[in-house]
């Protein structure tokens, strides 16, 4: 038709196979449940939008939805009740609920982005996170929070956390191994909650703002490379730990890069000055 299609009528779906949305147009199924049918569904956006209004469950299966495509996918109910997590591959996802969008799964993101689309900040709560590879954040109008769970982001190699607006605040240990992650983007990325000796990150702020803002324990605390800041980028400290970096790391301030105490008191391993 050449326009966009929604479903208002409660209409029960059983996605019980991988399966392809062409996108000619953008589709909403409407506020009938999705049935997950098997281990992993793939669902594959080629194009525009799938947006998803009714609850996505799996009859205690434990079964996971993984999205790949160029187009993107829009996850609108907080009610979702599968168990096996969601993982994304490319493309966009939209998540629009606001609380747990994958059940109580695992959110593995493997590359392509991310936005906030519930019209206020938005926590998304699940027992772990998994950052495979590089991805972006788009903070189209509010911030995204990734609650207390653990992110294992160890990917293999370095990759890139891209904020290109707003806020991305992670509450979690941030546990790359020694991989070093790149922040881009001129967004803000808040590193808050709970830390632990588990936080092991090594961070270069390569472009826009980081907050140190742990409440216990360090922010960096990654012995290859500690802290690295790029020209034109900053790093702040706003947390009450009192150590956001750990005192045997190395900071590195390229020219124009600032590191800011915001009046607190720092012990740093090696620092240099390039």
């Amino acid at each position: 038709s050449g326009h966009a299609v929604k479903l208002l009528t409660p209409i029960a779906q059983y996605w019980n196979d991988d399966w392809t949305f062409v996108g000619s147009t953008n589709f909403n199924t409407g506020p009938g449940a999705v049935t997950l049918g098997s281990a992993n569904v793939i669902l594959t956006v080629s194009s525009n939008n799938l947006e998803v209004d009714g609850a996505i469950g799996d009859n205690g299966g434990n079964f996971r939805l993984t999205k790949q495509g160029n187009g993107s996918l829009t996850l609108n109910n907080s009610g979702n009740g599968y168990t096996g997590g969601f993982e994304l591959f490319s493309g966009l996802l939209n998540i629009g609920g606001d609380g747990s969008f994958c059940g109580s799964g695992v959110f593995t993101i493997d590359g392509g982005s991310i936005d906030n689309v519930s019209g206020s900040d938005l926590t998304i709560n699940t027992i772990a996170y998994v950052w495979q590879g590089s991805f972006s954040y788009l903070g189209t109008t509010n911030n995204l929070i990734f609650g207390a769970g653990q992110i294992a982001a160890s990917g293999g190699g370095n990759f890139s956390v891209n904020v290109v607006t707003n806020t991305l605040i992670t509450e979690g240990n941030i546990v790359p191994g020694n991989n070093l992650l790149h922040k881009t983007g001129q967004g803000t990325w808040d590193i808050a909650g709970y830390g632990s000796s588990a936080q092991n990150l090594n961070l270069s702020v390569d472009q826009g703002t980081v907050m140190l803002d742990k409440t216990t324990g360090p922010s960096i605390n990654g012995i290859a490379f500690g802290l690295i800041v790029q020209s034109n980028a900053l790093a702040i400290i706003t947390g009450l730990s009192g150590d956001q970096i750990a005192n045997n790391n190395t900071v590195t301030l390229n020219k124009g890069g600032v590191l800011d105490l915001n009046g607190n008191t720092e012990t740093v391993g090696p620092l240099a000055n390039n």
